[in-house]
């Protein structure tokens, strides 16, 4: 049996905050494994034909600096906004039109099932428990790792395509409140010690 950790989806339901333009938003640590740099350069495709796009990364750790320069180098550091470490996810979400996660290795992504619960469409890197964790087509996009073009491309579609982002955001809630509830991941826990006592 295969326990997912769950999260309380309740937490996740915050009115969506009006703003203008199309917010991207990611919320990891930030390390090489998790493939900023790659979402930088498809932001900086994306600036010229969306010049009301802007990205917000909620995370802190020792790549802040580097991510900062980067953002100068590609020329997009006046859309780029760096969070730090944020206890108010839930609230911050509820300013994000698209969640992406361009990790280029992941064990689940607890952060990609919490966008999910907020509502939002994910795009994310296809690796480990991403794949099992989005549903391509449906829930949001999975993209080969390290491939700011395809990451570019995908999140464009989404701009482009209001009610396909709506679609998407809508199914990935539905998603996270049927199979990755904090009380699923209970019960399956409770059921293996019952089936080991047994």
């Amino acid at each position: 049996m295969v326990i997912y950790p769950g999260i309380n989806v309740s937490d996740f339901s915050v009115p969506r905050l009006a703003h203008a333009g199309v917010v991207i938003g990611t919320a990891c640590r930030l390390e090489l494994i998790k493939g900023l740099n790659y979402l930088i350069e498809a932001l900086a495709v994306l600036a010229p034909e969306f010049p009301d796009l802007r990205l917000e990364i909620a995370g802190g750790d020792t790549l802040r600096g580097a991510l900062e320069q980067k953002s100068r180098q590609l020329g997009v550091s006046g859309i780029v906004s760096f969070l730090g470490w944020r206890e108010d996810l839930p609230s911050v979400m509820a300013g994000w039109d698209i969640f992406v996660l361009p990790s280029l290795d992941e064990g689940f992504g607890v952060a990609a099932l919490e966008g999910m619960a907020a509502g939002l469409p994910v795009i994310a890197s296809a690796v480990g428990g991403l794949c099992e964790l989005v549903q391509n087509g449906e829930t949001g996009w999975l993209v080969p790792p390290a491939s700011p073009a395809e990451l570019a491309q995908r999140v464009g579609e989404l701009i482009h395509d209001g009610r396909k982002r709506e679609a998407m955001g809508i199914a990935g809630r539905q998603r996270a409140l049927d199979h990755f509830p904090t009380s699923r991941m209970v019960e399956r826990t409770f059921a293996v010690y019952d089936s080991l006592f047994a």
